[in-house]
Protein backbone atom coordinates (compact mmCIF):
# COMPACT_ATOMS: atom_id res chain seq x y z
CA UNK A 1 0.00 0.00 0.00
CA UNK A 2 2.99 2.41 1.03
CA UNK A 3 4.66 1.93 -2.45
CA UNK A 4 1.69 3.51 -4.26
CA UNK A 5 1.78 6.61 -2.17
CA UNK A 6 2.50 9.85 -4.25
CA UNK A 7 5.24 12.18 -2.64
CA UNK A 8 3.83 15.30 -2.39
CA UNK A 9 5.88 18.68 -1.78
CA UNK A 10 6.31 20.37 1.59
CA UNK A 11 4.75 22.98 2.90
CA UNK A 12 5.78 25.87 1.58
CA UNK A 13 6.42 27.31 4.50
CA UNK A 14 8.55 24.57 5.96
CA UNK A 15 10.40 23.51 2.77
CA UNK A 16 12.17 27.27 2.99
CA UNK A 17 12.78 26.61 6.34
CA UNK A 18 14.28 23.35 5.24
CA UNK A 19 16.68 25.25 2.64
CA UNK A 20 17.78 27.98 5.29
CA UNK A 21 18.86 24.97 7.59
CA UNK A 22 20.84 23.14 5.04
CA UNK A 23 22.52 26.85 4.02
CA UNK A 24 26.23 27.34 5.16
CA UNK A 25 26.52 30.67 4.43
CA UNK A 26 27.39 32.68 7.64
CA UNK A 27 24.97 36.00 6.96
CA UNK A 28 21.98 33.77 5.86
CA UNK A 29 18.96 35.61 6.82
CA UNK A 30 15.42 34.00 7.14
CA UNK A 31 12.63 36.62 7.64
CA UNK A 32 9.84 34.16 6.78
CA UNK A 33 9.54 32.48 10.25
CA UNK A 34 6.40 34.21 12.40
CA UNK A 35 8.73 34.05 15.41
CA UNK A 36 9.67 36.99 18.25
CA UNK A 37 13.51 37.04 17.59
CA UNK A 38 15.83 39.36 19.94
CA UNK A 39 18.61 41.94 18.29
CA UNK A 40 21.09 39.19 17.81
CA UNK A 41 18.31 37.29 15.66
CA UNK A 42 17.42 34.57 18.68
CA UNK A 43 14.42 33.42 20.05
CA UNK A 44 14.65 33.35 23.39
CA UNK A 45 13.17 31.84 26.85
CA UNK A 46 11.34 35.01 28.24
CA UNK A 47 12.54 35.24 31.84
CA UNK A 48 8.78 35.11 33.60
CA UNK A 49 8.49 32.01 31.68
CA UNK A 50 11.73 30.36 32.99
CA UNK A 51 10.65 31.38 37.04
CA UNK A 52 7.50 29.91 36.19
CA UNK A 53 9.01 26.66 34.71
CA UNK A 54 11.50 26.46 37.44
CA UNK A 55 8.27 26.72 40.02
CA UNK A 56 5.99 23.82 38.17
CA UNK A 57 8.73 21.75 37.69
CA UNK A 58 9.13 22.35 41.57
CA UNK A 59 5.94 21.74 42.55
CA UNK A 60 4.84 19.23 40.24
CA UNK A 61 3.86 15.67 42.06
CA UNK A 62 1.81 14.02 39.07
CA UNK A 63 2.30 13.06 35.13
CA UNK A 64 -1.33 12.11 35.09
CA UNK A 65 -3.78 13.03 32.75
CA UNK A 66 -5.71 16.27 32.59
CA UNK A 67 -9.06 16.39 31.79
CA UNK A 68 -9.78 16.51 28.35
CA UNK A 69 -10.95 20.20 28.82
CA UNK A 70 -7.77 20.76 30.82
CA UNK A 71 -6.34 22.51 33.80
CA UNK A 72 -9.13 24.19 35.80
CA UNK A 73 -5.99 26.62 37.06
CA UNK A 74 -5.76 27.41 33.67
CA UNK A 75 -9.40 27.77 32.32
CA UNK A 76 -9.59 30.22 35.16
CA UNK A 77 -6.11 32.50 34.30
CA UNK A 78 -8.08 32.57 30.79
CA UNK A 79 -10.99 33.78 31.85
CA UNK A 80 -9.06 36.56 34.13
CA UNK A 81 -7.32 37.65 31.18
CA UNK A 82 -10.10 38.08 29.12
CA UNK A 83 -12.55 39.71 31.42
CA UNK A 84 -10.26 40.97 33.75
CA UNK A 85 -9.79 44.23 32.35
CA UNK A 86 -13.76 44.75 33.40
CA UNK A 87 -14.80 42.33 36.01
CA UNK A 88 -14.66 38.46 35.74
CA UNK A 89 -17.28 37.78 38.24
CA UNK A 90 -20.06 39.85 35.01
CA UNK A 91 -19.60 36.73 33.00
CA UNK A 92 -20.21 34.39 36.03
CA UNK A 93 -20.68 30.78 34.52
CA UNK A 94 -21.32 32.49 31.06
CA UNK A 95 -17.47 32.18 30.16
CA UNK A 96 -16.22 27.98 29.56
CA UNK A 97 -12.64 27.78 28.61
CA UNK A 98 -11.67 24.43 26.78
CA UNK A 99 -7.70 23.81 26.79
CA UNK A 100 -6.28 22.68 23.49
CA UNK A 101 -2.82 22.22 21.82
CA UNK A 102 -2.55 25.82 20.26
CA UNK A 103 -4.52 27.94 19.53
CA UNK A 104 -4.84 25.96 16.05
CA UNK A 105 -6.47 23.06 17.77
CA UNK A 106 -8.87 25.44 19.15
CA UNK A 107 -10.08 27.02 15.49
CA UNK A 108 -10.11 23.29 14.00
CA UNK A 109 -12.59 22.64 16.80
CA UNK A 110 -14.70 25.26 16.25
CA UNK A 111 -15.10 24.14 12.63
CA UNK A 112 -15.92 20.69 13.59
CA UNK A 113 -18.77 21.46 15.86
CA UNK A 114 -20.23 24.56 13.83
CA UNK A 115 -19.87 22.20 10.64
CA UNK A 116 -21.49 19.57 12.24
CA UNK A 117 -24.24 21.38 14.48
CA UNK A 118 -24.86 24.57 12.48
CA UNK A 119 -25.48 22.30 8.82
CA UNK A 120 -26.08 25.77 7.33
CA UNK A 121 -23.51 27.81 8.51
CA UNK A 122 -20.32 29.28 7.00
CA UNK A 123 -17.23 31.03 8.32
CA UNK A 124 -16.15 34.24 7.12
CA UNK A 125 -12.48 34.63 6.99
CA UNK A 126 -10.71 38.17 6.16
CA UNK A 127 -8.88 38.63 3.08
CA UNK A 128 -5.47 38.31 3.79
CA UNK A 129 -5.36 36.55 6.97
CA UNK A 130 -2.78 33.78 8.26
CA UNK A 131 -2.18 31.24 5.45
CA UNK A 132 -3.13 28.47 7.81
CA UNK A 133 -6.64 29.86 7.80
CA UNK A 134 -8.65 28.56 5.25
CA UNK A 135 -6.73 25.29 5.64
CA UNK A 136 -8.07 24.43 9.07
CA UNK A 137 -11.70 25.19 7.91
CA UNK A 138 -11.58 22.88 4.92
CA UNK A 139 -10.41 20.06 6.86
CA UNK A 140 -13.53 20.04 9.15
CA UNK A 141 -15.84 20.44 6.44
CA UNK A 142 -16.74 24.19 7.28
CA UNK A 143 -17.20 26.38 3.96
CA UNK A 144 -15.47 29.08 4.63
CA UNK A 145 -15.75 32.69 2.29
CA UNK A 146 -13.78 35.74 2.34
CA UNK A 147 -14.23 39.03 3.14
CA UNK A 148 -12.02 42.11 2.35
CA UNK A 149 -10.26 43.42 4.87
CA UNK A 150 -8.49 46.90 5.48
CA UNK A 151 -7.01 49.18 2.31
CA UNK A 152 -3.18 47.96 2.06
CA UNK A 153 -2.66 51.54 -0.02
CA UNK A 154 -3.53 54.09 2.56
CA UNK A 155 -2.97 51.39 5.80
CA UNK A 156 -6.29 52.13 6.67
CA UNK A 157 -9.37 49.86 8.28
CA UNK A 158 -12.00 51.74 5.52
CA UNK A 159 -14.86 49.64 7.98
CA UNK A 160 -17.55 50.64 5.48
CA UNK A 161 -15.84 48.86 2.85
CA UNK A 162 -14.88 45.88 5.47
CA UNK A 163 -18.72 45.72 6.44
CA UNK A 164 -19.91 46.00 2.64
CA UNK A 165 -17.90 42.84 1.71
CA UNK A 166 -19.94 40.83 4.55
CA UNK A 167 -23.50 41.81 3.07
CA UNK A 168 -24.25 38.32 1.82
CA UNK A 169 -23.08 36.87 5.69
CA UNK A 170 -26.32 35.04 6.28
CA UNK A 171 -28.00 34.39 10.29
CA UNK A 172 -26.01 31.71 12.12
CA UNK A 173 -22.61 32.19 9.52
CA UNK A 174 -19.75 32.51 11.90
CA UNK A 175 -17.06 35.39 11.21
CA UNK A 176 -13.50 35.14 12.42
CA UNK A 177 -11.90 38.85 13.41
CA UNK A 178 -8.15 39.04 14.28
CA UNK A 179 -8.48 40.30 17.97
CA UNK A 180 -5.05 42.47 19.38
CA UNK A 181 -3.24 42.37 16.24
CA UNK A 182 -4.77 41.44 12.22
CA UNK A 183 -1.79 38.85 10.95
CA UNK A 184 -0.59 39.87 8.48
CA UNK A 185 -1.62 43.13 7.85
CA UNK A 186 -1.00 44.89 11.44
CA UNK A 187 -4.34 47.08 10.69
CA UNK A 188 -6.71 47.46 13.74
CA UNK A 189 -9.78 48.23 14.56
CA UNK A 190 -10.54 51.64 17.04
CA UNK A 191 -12.78 50.94 19.69
CA UNK A 192 -15.22 52.98 17.70
CA UNK A 193 -15.32 50.68 14.84
CA UNK A 194 -15.44 47.50 17.18
CA UNK A 195 -18.83 48.82 18.57
CA UNK A 196 -20.07 49.34 15.04
CA UNK A 197 -18.97 45.72 14.55
CA UNK A 198 -20.43 44.45 16.96
CA UNK A 199 -23.86 46.15 16.42
CA UNK A 200 -23.34 44.71 12.40
CA UNK A 201 -23.30 41.33 13.69
CA UNK A 202 -25.88 41.64 15.85
CA UNK A 203 -28.32 43.10 13.64
CA UNK A 204 -27.54 39.97 11.30
CA UNK A 205 -27.84 37.12 14.00
CA UNK A 206 -24.06 36.44 12.93
CA UNK A 207 -21.70 34.70 15.62
CA UNK A 208 -18.39 36.48 16.22
CA UNK A 209 -15.34 34.16 16.87
CA UNK A 210 -11.71 35.38 17.26
CA UNK A 211 -8.40 34.89 17.07
CA UNK A 212 -6.51 36.01 19.58
CA UNK A 213 -2.42 35.67 19.00
CA UNK A 214 -1.03 38.64 19.20
CA UNK A 215 -2.53 40.11 22.58
CA UNK A 216 -0.33 43.15 23.86
CA UNK A 217 1.54 43.73 20.62
CA UNK A 218 -0.60 47.03 19.77
CA UNK A 219 -1.28 49.39 22.64
CA UNK A 220 -0.13 47.11 25.48
CA UNK A 221 -2.30 44.27 26.97
CA UNK A 222 -5.19 46.39 28.97
CA UNK A 223 -6.06 48.17 25.61
CA UNK A 224 -5.97 45.05 23.44
CA UNK A 225 -8.37 42.99 25.42
CA UNK A 226 -10.58 45.61 26.38
CA UNK A 227 -13.23 45.57 23.75
CA UNK A 228 -14.04 42.36 24.84
CA UNK A 229 -16.57 44.18 27.11
CA UNK A 230 -18.12 45.75 23.82
CA UNK A 231 -19.12 42.58 22.56
CA UNK A 232 -20.05 41.22 25.72
CA UNK A 233 -22.68 43.60 26.49
CA UNK A 234 -23.60 43.99 22.88
CA UNK A 235 -23.77 40.41 21.70
CA UNK A 236 -23.76 38.48 24.95
CA UNK A 237 -22.25 35.81 22.82
CA UNK A 238 -18.54 35.15 21.03
CA UNK A 239 -16.01 32.62 20.60
CA UNK A 240 -12.35 33.17 20.67
CA UNK A 241 -9.76 30.89 19.68
CA UNK A 242 -6.38 31.67 21.96
CA UNK A 243 -2.66 30.58 20.85
CA UNK A 244 -0.31 31.80 23.60
CA UNK A 245 2.80 31.57 21.55
CA UNK A 246 3.56 34.86 20.56
CA UNK A 247 2.88 36.41 23.65
CA UNK A 248 5.03 33.98 26.25
CA UNK A 249 7.21 32.57 23.74
CA UNK A 250 5.46 29.55 24.21
CA UNK A 251 6.07 28.43 20.64
CA UNK A 252 7.13 24.66 21.17
CA UNK A 253 4.74 23.80 23.64
CA UNK A 254 1.49 24.29 21.96
CA UNK A 255 -0.27 26.07 24.53
CA UNK A 256 -3.96 27.15 23.42
CA UNK A 257 -7.52 27.49 24.57
CA UNK A 258 -11.06 28.10 23.48
CA UNK A 259 -13.20 30.31 25.24
CA UNK A 260 -16.92 29.85 24.76
CA UNK A 261 -19.31 32.93 26.12
CA UNK A 262 -22.65 32.33 25.86
CA UNK A 263 -26.04 34.24 26.36
CA UNK A 264 -26.50 31.56 29.49
CA UNK A 265 -24.31 29.14 31.23
CA UNK A 266 -26.23 26.25 29.81
CA UNK A 267 -25.16 27.57 26.20
CA UNK A 268 -22.05 27.59 26.86
CA UNK A 269 -21.50 24.35 28.48
CA UNK A 270 -23.37 22.95 25.28
CA UNK A 271 -21.00 24.16 23.31
CA UNK A 272 -17.96 22.99 25.22
CA UNK A 273 -19.06 19.73 25.87
CA UNK A 274 -19.41 19.20 22.51
CA UNK A 275 -16.11 20.53 21.51
CA UNK A 276 -14.98 17.72 24.30
CA UNK A 277 -16.76 15.51 21.49
CA UNK A 278 -14.21 16.24 19.15
CA UNK A 279 -11.35 16.72 20.99
CA UNK A 280 -11.35 13.16 22.55
CA UNK A 281 -10.88 11.41 19.07
CA UNK A 282 -8.10 13.98 17.81
CA UNK A 283 -5.38 14.52 20.65
CA UNK A 284 -7.81 13.19 23.59
CA UNK A 285 -6.59 15.51 26.73
CA UNK A 286 -4.18 18.77 26.14
CA UNK A 287 -0.56 18.98 27.15
CA UNK A 288 0.28 20.23 30.58
CA UNK A 289 3.56 21.99 31.01
CA UNK A 290 3.10 24.77 29.05
CA UNK A 291 0.06 25.54 30.38
CA UNK A 292 1.18 25.74 33.80
CA UNK A 293 3.37 28.03 32.74
CA UNK A 294 0.93 30.34 32.10
CA UNK A 295 -1.38 29.92 34.97
CA UNK A 296 1.72 30.68 37.48
CA UNK A 297 2.70 33.96 35.45
CA UNK A 298 -0.73 34.95 35.52
CA UNK A 299 -1.93 33.99 39.11
CA UNK A 300 1.51 35.43 40.64
CA UNK A 301 1.59 39.15 40.30
CA UNK A 302 5.63 39.70 40.46
CA UNK A 303 5.36 37.02 37.40
CA UNK A 304 2.34 38.96 35.87
CA UNK A 305 4.17 42.41 36.14
CA UNK A 306 7.12 41.03 34.90
CA UNK A 307 5.54 39.54 31.80
CA UNK A 308 3.66 42.57 30.93
CA UNK A 309 6.83 44.50 31.14
CA UNK A 310 8.94 41.82 28.56
CA UNK A 311 5.54 42.43 26.04
CA UNK A 312 6.50 46.38 26.19
CA UNK A 313 10.20 45.86 25.22
CA UNK A 314 8.66 43.51 22.27
CA UNK A 315 6.39 46.19 21.46
CA UNK A 316 9.14 48.29 21.81
CA UNK A 317 11.53 46.33 19.58
CA UNK A 318 8.68 45.83 16.96
CA UNK A 319 8.44 49.54 16.13
CA UNK A 320 11.99 50.65 16.07
CA UNK A 321 12.92 47.62 13.77
CA UNK A 322 9.88 49.04 11.60
CA UNK A 323 11.53 52.40 11.55
CA UNK A 324 15.31 51.29 10.52
CA UNK A 325 14.05 49.11 7.89
CA UNK A 326 12.32 51.74 6.29
CA UNK A 327 14.98 54.26 6.64
CA UNK A 328 17.78 51.45 5.43
CA UNK A 329 15.50 50.55 2.15
CA UNK A 330 15.02 54.33 1.68
CA UNK A 331 18.54 54.42 1.83
CA UNK A 332 19.60 51.89 -0.36
CA UNK A 333 16.71 53.26 -2.96
CA UNK A 334 14.68 50.25 -2.94
CA UNK A 335 11.68 51.22 -4.95
CA UNK A 336 8.21 51.33 -3.03
CA UNK A 337 6.53 53.57 -0.20
CA UNK A 338 7.58 51.91 2.84
CA UNK A 339 5.78 54.68 5.07
CA UNK A 340 2.58 52.61 5.79
CA UNK A 341 4.98 49.95 8.07
CA UNK A 342 5.09 52.67 10.67
CA UNK A 343 0.78 52.47 10.85
CA UNK A 344 0.96 48.54 11.70
CA UNK A 345 1.63 46.94 14.27
CA UNK A 346 2.59 43.33 14.51
CA UNK A 347 5.66 41.62 13.37
CA UNK A 348 4.86 41.52 9.89
CA UNK A 349 5.06 44.29 7.02
CA UNK A 350 4.32 43.71 3.47
CA UNK A 351 7.08 43.06 1.01
CA UNK A 352 5.94 41.89 -2.52
CA UNK A 353 8.70 40.71 -4.96
CA UNK A 354 8.60 38.16 -7.89
CA UNK A 355 9.33 34.95 -7.69
CA UNK A 356 12.15 35.50 -9.98
CA UNK A 357 13.65 38.25 -7.36
CA UNK A 358 13.12 36.03 -4.28
CA UNK A 359 14.91 33.16 -6.24
CA UNK A 360 17.71 35.55 -6.43
CA UNK A 361 17.99 36.95 -3.32
CA UNK A 362 17.87 33.52 -1.97
CA UNK A 363 21.05 31.90 -4.18
CA UNK A 364 23.21 34.72 -4.62
CA UNK A 365 22.33 36.29 -0.73
CA UNK A 366 21.25 33.59 1.43
CA UNK A 367 18.04 36.17 1.97
CA UNK A 368 14.86 33.60 2.46
CA UNK A 369 11.19 35.58 1.77
CA UNK A 370 8.22 34.33 1.71
CA UNK A 371 6.40 34.72 -1.44
CA UNK A 372 3.37 35.59 0.32
CA UNK A 373 4.35 38.65 0.38
CA UNK A 374 5.33 39.70 4.22
CA UNK A 375 8.26 39.77 6.13
CA UNK A 376 8.94 39.30 9.37
CA UNK A 377 10.04 42.39 10.54
CA UNK A 378 12.06 41.28 13.73
CA UNK A 379 13.71 38.15 11.79
CA UNK A 380 16.85 40.18 11.53
CA UNK A 381 19.22 41.82 14.43
CA UNK A 382 19.75 45.24 13.48
CA UNK A 383 23.18 44.64 12.80
CA UNK A 384 21.47 42.57 9.49
CA UNK A 385 19.98 45.24 8.12
CA UNK A 386 22.05 46.88 5.57
CA UNK A 387 23.09 43.67 4.30
CA UNK A 388 19.34 42.98 3.90
CA UNK A 389 18.64 46.37 2.54
CA UNK A 390 21.81 46.13 -0.10
CA UNK A 391 20.72 42.84 -1.20
CA UNK A 392 17.50 43.50 -1.97
CA UNK A 393 18.43 47.17 -4.12
CA UNK A 394 21.08 44.98 -6.14
CA UNK A 395 18.40 42.48 -7.02
CA UNK A 396 16.14 45.05 -8.26
CA UNK A 397 18.66 47.06 -9.94
CA UNK A 398 19.95 44.39 -12.01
Amino acid sequence: MLDDLELIPLDHGYEILRRFKADTNPSKINTYTGVFRDDQARCLVMSCVKEAERRVIELESSKDYLDPAGSREFQHAVIRLLFGTTDPASVGDRAQVLQTPGGTAALRIVGEVSAELFSRSRVWVSDPTWPNHLAIFEAARLPARRYQYGNQSTWTLELDSVLATLEDATPGDIVLWHAGCHNPTGINPAPADWKRIARFMKERSLLPLFDLAFFGWVEGLEKDLAWFEIFRKELGEFLVAISFSKAFHLYRERVGALCVLGRTPDAATAFVRHARRFARPNYSTPPSHGAAIVSTVLREPELRTQWEDELDSMRARVREMRTLLKESLETHQVPGDFSGWLKQSGIFAPFRLTRDEADRLEKEYSVYLSMSGWLNVVSLSKQEIPYFSKAVADVLRY
